[in-house]
């Protein structure tokens, strides 16, 4: 793994129990809305 850019956002899923990667942040109704890309399932949810 490579060291981590210092814009990176990465933290640990609880409901996954795996590191996340928070790839977009939204604001909706005043709630912060997060993208989240999970590797071990190669896909952004």
């Amino acid at each position: 793994m490579s060291v981590a850019d210092e814009n990176e956002k990465w933290f640990h899923s609880i409901l996954h129990s795996f590191p996340c990667k928070i790839i977009e942040e939204q604001t909706l109704w005043g709630q912060a809305v997060c993208r989240v890309w999970l590797p071990n399932e190669e896909d952004a949810q």
